[in-house]
């Protein structure tokens, strides 16, 4: 049986499922992360406020710079945010390298048009365990002491959820020979 692989969108790393957090490890560094991006903001305010005399109505001039700043800049780094220092999380590409700012404010954009709650789901019921945003933006959250087992071709996987045809840059296992066509090429 000759079967071809599309390894058009090159090789990406495989990873054990024990490297992959569980949706409460996760959902526990996104509350952190909310928590501390929150009082980040409380204190920049109270510092512009008191130094510069900065008025109540300029506060989402702090926020969003800050969220950006916490969730597109420090994420992907090797500080990490908050939340994910703590559960002892890390966010790589497909490819298992550090994602680029582009990636990460990609990602970042997807969570403000994506609903938590089929997002959660979507992770619970995902063969690598990824969130949509993860599929769509091409990365994966893993444990931080998570290392490549080996790698598989990257392809585009079809699926139907909540009542949408997405296409996003899935890896593939590696494909394990069967009896019969091992037998044939001895």
């Amino acid at each position: 049986m000759n079967v071809k692989i599309d390894n058009s969108l090159g090789r990406g790393s495989v990873y054990k499922p024990e490297n992959r957090p569980s949706v409460v490890r996760r959902a526990l560094a996104f509350i952190i992360d909310l928590v501390a991006v929150f009082l980040i903001v409380i204190v920049l305010f109270v510092f512009f406020s008191l130094a510069m005399g900065m008025p109540v109505e300029m506060m989402p001039f702090l926020m969003w710079p800050t969220f950006l700043i916490y969730f597109v800049v420090m994420k992907p780094s090797f500080l990490r945010t908050i939340g994910y220092r703590i559960m002892k999380l890390k966010v790589v590409t497909l490819r298992g390298n550090k994602p680029s700012s582009p990636r990460m404010l990609f990602r970042y954009l997807l969570w403000l048009f994506v609903s938590p709650i089929p997002d959660i789901l979507w992770a619970s019921a995902d063969r690598d365990g990824r969130t949509l945003r993860d599929c769509f933006s091409g990365t994966q959250v893993l444990r931080a002491y998570a290392v490549s087992d080996h790698d598989g071709p990257i392809h585009l996987s079809r699926t139907f959820g909540f009542c949408w045809c997405m296409f996003y840059p899935q890896v593939s296992f590696p494909r394990v020979k069967t009896a019969s066509e091992s037998s044939v090429t001895t």
